[in-house]
């Protein structure tokens, strides 16, 4: 191998770091900041439950995912004070309660914000609104009266992203929403009956206020769900839509490595502003363990192109390729690309 090929294989291995590949992506695990850590949700079979500190953060070196949102009910601190695991990117968040106002007023959700790496907690529970306890004086089960909309822009305005959580799981919202079409949808609980009345103002109202009320994503609990939650609506001018990602909601460390459990997010840097991107576009930039393009191969990494100074459209250019999608597109030659 000449030297000259050594440093191109060498420096197209660093360009490949900037290169937009899926990445393992889980936003929603409990940490021992939870009051309900430990309890598994999945009946998993481990006996193993870290409910120390030091020992959580060195078991998450064990898990194989790229990016870990920590979310614990009302509370940031644990999230925060790890910052950092291994190689793992860890966004610290929260779970929160929010209480709607009428006619959903007695629909209690549950809501993922997820922050920045590195983020503090005091920026972090700038989303809690004034008459809620500090968080040391909370135990996960306060409640903010808020409408969506409001909620939702202060949490912008925090610089977080904000997540509906387990929409369509008993251990969430314990509601359940399908698309009819043009319609709307039908808001219900499994466990109770509506009037036709409160079905009708609901079925009218839920889709649009969703669509419009800043969510960045919803979580639902199976690959098979993806498409009746995919709405795309018009708001202002402009077409809305809402990205459907699955449920993490780990309790427990082997609960992160769940395949079904695990998204698949095109990042090319890996990280919060990368995943705030992939959200809207979730038609090619997030993928499940079912439908995640395998690698190639054999496959072109890249390519160098060496020109003569002054002559051909490059003097030198090295260039590294996706693995699963990479357009060159040429410069502009009478209103043409070439």
């Amino acid at each position: 191998m000449t030297e000259g090929y050594k440093n191109f294989i060498s420096n197209l291995e660093e360009l490949r770091q900037d290169v937009a590949l899926f990445r393992k992506v889980v936003l929603h695990s409990h940490s021992p900041d939870s009051h309900d850590y430990g309890k598994s949700i999945l009946n998993t079979t481990s006996d193993t439950v870290y409910k120390d500190e030091v020992q959580y953060q060195e078991a998450l070196d064990s898990i194989d995912v790229n990016v870990l949102a920590i979310t614990d009910h009302m509370k940031c601190g644990l999230a925060c004070r790890i910052g950092q695991s291994g190689s793992i990117c860890i966004l610290p968040g929260m779970e929160v309660n929010l209480l709607l106002p009428p006619p959903l007023g007695t629909n209690k959700l549950h809501l993922l914000v997820v922050f920045p790496q590195g983020c503090s907690s005091e920026k972090i529970n700038k989303v809690i609104p004034p008459g809620l306890p500090d968080e040391n004086d909370r135990d996960g089960h306060e409640v903010i009266e808020q409408d969506l909309n409001t909620f939702a822009k202060n949490v912008h305005e925090c610089g977080s992203i904000c997540i509906a959580a387990h929409i369509d799981s008993s251990n969430g919202i314990r509601k359940t929403f399908r698309q009819l079409g043009e319609d709307g949808v039908v808001f219900f609980a499994e466990d109770e009956k509506l009037t036709s009345e409160q079905e009708r103002q609901i079925s009218a109202q839920y889709k649009d206020w969703l669509l419009q009320s800043g969510i960045d994503a919803i979580e639902v609990s199976k690959v098979t769900d993806i498409s009746h939650y995919r709405w795309i609506s018009e708001s202002k001018g402009r077409k809305v839509s809402v990205a459907a990602i699955l449920i993490g909601d780990a309790h427990r460390i082997e609960e992160i490595n769940i395949p079904e459990r695990t998204n698949y997010i095109k990042m090319a840097s890996i990280g919060f502003s990368d995943l705030q991107r992939a959200l809207e576009f979730p038609l090619t930039r997030i993928r499940f363990h079912n439908d995640v393009p395998d690698t190639p191969c054999p496959r072109i990494l890249g390519v160098e192109i060496i020109g003569v100074e002054g002559k051909g459209f490059f003097d030198s250019l090295q260039l590294a390729f996706s693995d699963n999608l990479s357009c060159l597109i040429g410069q502009e030659v009478r209103g043409n690309l070439r």
